[in-house]
């Protein structure tokens, strides 16, 4: 993937890092569907080159938590096939960009989670209830003809 396919994707984030076994700084982009690493080419040029493009579907998701540790300013991402360690330059600038590749991978903001999920408890228990209303309804008109099946026993 070269410069013009990074810049057609929106891209949603983006920070300089510094990838581990490497001796240059990298741009980090982040985008919907991809997290590039790039290289700057030459001295005075505002160009960088791909060295890295890691598709966001390959990166881990274990029990809807997104594989990525942060320890202060280091970073792992766990793929599908392999771990990337990198350093952001600060504490807090890795920290966002755990949260906004968290974000890009599970779909919206902590907010818009919580209320998904909000929905969807407040979908079931509804469910349920109806389910119970229609049990109970069901062994009510059972009980009355039990009621009759004695009545006519009795006479």
């Amino acid at each position: 993937m070269n410069e013009e396919e990074v810049k057609t994707d929106k891209i949603m984030y983006e920070c300089m890092v510094s990838l581990k076994n490497t001796k240059y700084d990298t741009l980090l982009s982040l985008t919907e569907h991809h997290l590039f690493f790039q290289k700057k080419k030459g001295l005075f040029q505002k160009k960088y080159k791909v060295i890295k493009d890691i598709l966001i579907t390959d990166i881990k998701v274990i029990k809807n938590k997104v594989k990525i540790e942060q320890d202060n300013n280091k970073i792992t991402v766990y793929t599908k096939d392999n771990e990337i360690y990198f350093t952001c330059e600060s504490a807090a600038e890795a920290k966002k960009l755990v949260t906004e590749i968290s974000n890009v991978i599970l779909g919206g903001s902590f907010l818009k989670r919580f209320k998904d999920k909000s929905t969807k408890v407040i979908s079931d228990v509804s469910k349920t209830i109806e389910a119970v209303g229609s049990i109970a309804e069901a062994a009510s008109e059972a009980y009355e003809k039990l009621n009759e099946i004695n009545d006519i026993k009795d006479e």
